[in-house]
């Protein structure tokens, strides 16, 4: 039995990350459907290690039919991370449809580049006014840092 067949056979336990060969952690990323949780965390790992093909493997999972909320929520919050305007691109085609942890995940980034150097291409960029008009149809719906979203981006 190969590495990332036995990592999914053993869930709920883990193994010591950090000791995965990164063949193994490819490989438990690409096969998400057996074990979305083992797929984040070899995800978070390959992060981790700056392993260079990272981005690629989030966007993959992020075009997934299959993938849960929870595994792309994930895969966004990493991309979004690692390469912030990429990550707001790729968001922009899947916010008005995409499940709420994903939009969470957005306004987290965008709250957080509001700070930093990016600030002037993050509130030029189209996802904010994609993300306010979500926010204006969740009827109710509200994250920890929608307040923060609209007092940073201007929403009223």
């Amino acid at each position: 039995m190969d590495e990332a067949t036995w990592i999914q056979c053993a869930f709920p336990s883990e193994p010591s990350w950090s000791a995965v060969s990164d063949t193994a952690l490819i490989q438990l990323v690409k096969t998400y459907e057996n074990s979305q949780e083992s797929a984040e965390s070899a995800l978070i790992e390959l992060k981790d290690r700056g392993y260079p093909e990272t981005e690629n493997l989030c966007c993959d999972l992020l075009s997934s039919n299959v993938a849960d909320k929870w595994l792309q929520a994930g895969a966004l919050g990493i991309l979004l991370s690692l390469n912030p305007i990429r990550g707001f691109d790729v968001a922009l085609d899947l916010i008005d449809q995409c499940e709420f942890e994903l939009v969470e995940q957005v306004i987290e980034a965008l709250n957080y580049e509001h700070q930093g150097s990016l600030s002037e291409i993050v509130h030029n960029h189209p996802i904010v006014k994609s993300v306010m008009t979500r926010l204006a149809q969740t009827d109710g719906v509200r994250t920890e840092f929608d307040q923060l979203f609209i007092k940073n981006f201007g929403a009223s």
